[in-house]
C-alpha cells in the first residue's frame, strides 16, 4: 500500500496529516512538552500540509502520518492532539525568508525558496527562514 496517499484522499479535496513530536520539542509559544502529542494540519496537498507545519514549528517535529494507513492507525491513536493547524485559506501559516522575503515552501517533499531573483533554491543552502 502506497503510505504517501491517504485512499480516501482526492485531487479537489483538501487532506489532512498528522505530525508528531519527540521528547525533547516544546510549543515555540507556551513552552509545552510536546511529547507522546501530534498536530493535525489539513490543506491543499500533502506538500501544502508541510509548508504549514514547517511554518508552525519549524524543524520542531518527528514524522508525518497519512490517516487511513496502517502506519498511522498504529500510532495516532496512542498519542494526544496537541493542535489542528488549518491551511486552507488566505491566512495559511507562511515561510518567509529573513534575507529578501520571498515565500520558502514545500514542493515534491523538498523545501524550497523562491526570492525575488526568480530562482528556486534548496533551503538547505540558503537557510534563512523565520516562521
Amino acid at each position: 500500500m502506497n503510505e504517501t496517499v491517504s485512499p480516501a484522499e482526492t485531487t479537489d479535496q483538501p487532506v489532512t496529516r498528522y505530525f508528531s513530536f519527540g521528547g525533547g520539542q516544546r510549543d515555540p509559544k507556551t513552552g509545552e512538552s510536546l511529547r507522546d502529542k501530534y498536530a493535525t494540519v489539513i490543506a491543499a496537498d500533502a506538500d501544502a500540509c508541510r509548508t504549514a507545519m514547517f511554518a508552525v514549528h519549524g524543524r520542531e517535529w518527528c514524522g508525518e502520518y497519512v490517516p487511513g494507513t496502517a502506519h498511522a492507525d498504529k500510532w495516532i491513536p496512542r498519542w494526544t492532539q496537541h493542535e489542528l493547524i488549518d491551511a486552507t485559506g488566505d491566512d495559511a501559516p507562511k515561510l518567509l525568508c529573513t534575507d529578501c522575503g520571498g515565500l520558502i515552501r514545500v514542493l515534491d517533499g523538498e523545501l524550497v525558496h523562491v526570492g525575488e531573483h526568480g530562482r528556486s533554491l534548496l533551503v538547505e543552502s540558503h537557510d534563512a527562514w523565520v516562521a
